[in-house]
């Protein structure tokens, strides 16, 4: 499977953000905890923005990125745990999970187009 650029190095950072602006409900949870949220999310960014689409990460199960399962709720968003002033920070957790992720994509099919440098996830 062949992964845009833009959209891997989004998951990270777009999951925090429409975790926020998404979800309604108050122990931070998907609206659907089994349902995967809608494509385009955007994820604003100092180095620019960054458009996460769920689809395009349909092989990658739910829990490589949604790892603390609290409760009933196997997918809780980033921000529950990660905040501005939690021992790793939202940034910083996107920033490894995703480019970690995509390292090893690129390290099992370097045409798989994965990215892992700045400007290949964030446009301004």
């Amino acid at each position: 499977m062949i992964v845009s650029v833009v959209t891997i190095a989004a998951v990270a950072l777009g999951m925090l953000v429409f975790h926020q602006s998404l979800s309604s409900a108050a122990d931070g949870s998907f609206p659907a905890a089994q349902t995967a949220p809608k494509d385009g999310i955007v994820l604003p960014a100092k180095m620019g923005n960054v458009t996460y689409n769920h689809s395009k990460h349909s092989a990658t199960a739910c829990d490589k990125c949604h790892h603390k399962p609290q409760g009933d709720n196997k997918n809780p968003k980033c921000s529950v745990c990660h905040t501005e002033t939690s021992t790793v920070k939202a940034k910083d957790a996107f920033h490894k999970r995703c480019i970690d992720c995509h390292k090893e994509v690129v390290a099992k099919d370097a045409a798989s187009k994965a990215p892992t440098k700045c400007n290949e996830c964030h446009k301004k």
